[in-house]
Order: C-alpha cells, then structure tokens, then sequence
C-alpha cells in the first residue's frame, strides 16, 4: 500500500564525482503498492537533480549513465526485485522525455541490497 515517505533525497559522492563524472544516489523514494508504481512521476527533487545535474552531462549524446536500482530490506525478494526494476525504469523513462538516446543508458536492477550503501549518509 501506498505511504508518502517525504522530500526526495540525492546524495553525491564527492570522493568518485570530478569533470564529466558524477555518482549519486536518488533515495527516499515512497512506500509503492503494484497498482499505481508505474504511473507514479518521480519526486520533484528527483526530477530537479536529474535535470539540472545529470541531463546537460549527457545532451548531444556526449555521454552515458549506469544505474542500479535498489530496494530496502523489507519485503521479500521477488517484491524488492520488482520495484527496484520500476523505480531505476521511471529514471530511465525521465532521461528518455528530457532526449537521452535509450544507448546512452545501461540500467540494472539488484532488489534488495545487501548492507545498504552507507556513502549518502555520512
């Protein structure tokens, strides 16, 4: 079921990030049920981030993107599977509405992670 978890959050990994390059990580993504996933937009400091942050990286195909997408712990694995697939999927289709060429992207989905990436959270 459906349950609002707040503002969206980016954390960028100034360790890995320099010129032309830039790790984040999009998280605090709400608590989905299956019926409307797919239809839900991202959150708009997602969407800000990507716009401002990771589209003028990649315009004129001048660049690609590698993307993981990832659940919590909760839930059983065939569930964080699929919304990993869906929250790295509403991102891809993002990018493609903004003009990033489908070959610019290489997306993966990994469900439930393993230990958490901590490097947002300092």
């Amino acid at each position: 079921m459906f349950r609002a978890t707040g503002v969206g959050k980016v954390g960028v990994d100034a360790d890995f990030s320099g010129i032309g390059v830039l790790r984040a990580l999009l998280y605090n993504f709400d608590f989905d049920d299956f019926a409307d996933l797919k239809y839900r937009p991202l959150k708009p400091e997602h969407a800000n981030f990507l716009a401002d942050e990771v589209v003028p990286l990649l315009e004129d195909d001048a660049g690609n993107i590698w993307m993981t997408g990832s659940a919590s712990r909760i839930g059983n694995k065939a569930w964080n599977m699929e919304l990993s697939q869906t929250r790295v999927g509403r991102v891809v289709d993002f990018l493609q509405t903004k003009g990033i060429k489908p070959e610019q992207i290489q997306e993966d989905a990994v469900g439930r992670t393993v230990g958490g990436c901590r490097w947002p959270h300092r």
